[in-house]
């Protein structure tokens, strides 16, 4: 990075934006956790196995795609798609729920169960493996303050978006 960029007054540098830093941070894991995942099940994008992941360790318990698109930080309309997209696939069924037709209950299917189970050590070594490597040379006391300090974001953030505030 060459040095004497322009930066504009009163705002911090990107690479000392934690926001920036946090937002890196995320598309590098991503990318990691995606390749990884790519060679268990090639026919799934990270965003895909993440939500077939969630209704795996879910099952049993009751999803909606609210619930998802809250889980995740995702609009409705992309979870509608990515649902869509499974379904097509047979990973996940999706059903009205009969109290309110416009809530969709989601549950993985027999396929998708079978899968995950097949492939459980596979899968867990990829995301144990990912987060080991995100997190290399960290203390255990660090890696805890660390998920600590994101709780701690994540909680504000939805907050402030739940209020409509931006400070």
């Amino acid at each position: 990075m060459q040095k004497g960029r322009r930066h504009m007054q009163g705002m911090t540098r990107m690479e000392e934006n934690p926001g920036s830093l946090i937002k890196k941070a995320n598309i590098l894991i991503e990318k990691h956790l995606t390749s990884q995942v790519k060679v268990i099940f090639p026919d799934l994008t990270g965003t895909q196995f993440i939500i077939v992941y969630f209704l795996y360790e879910a099952e049993g318990t009751r999803v909606t795609q609210k619930d998802v698109a809250d889980r995740f930080c995702l609009s409705h309309p992309t979870v509608r798609s990515i649902v869509k997209r499974l379904e097509a696939s047979g990973w996940v069924a999706a059903h009205p729920l009969p109290e309110d037709r416009r809530q969709v209950r989601l549950s993985i299917t027999d396929m998708g169960r079978r899968r995950m189970s097949v492939d459980g050590r596979r899968i867990a070594d990829a995301m144990n493996g990912t987060n080991s490597l995100a997190l290399k040379g960290f203390s255990p006391e660090e890696k805890s303050l660390l998920v600590s300090f994101l709780n701690r974001i994540i909680h504000t953030m939805r907050h402030a978006d739940r209020a409509g505030t931006d400070t």
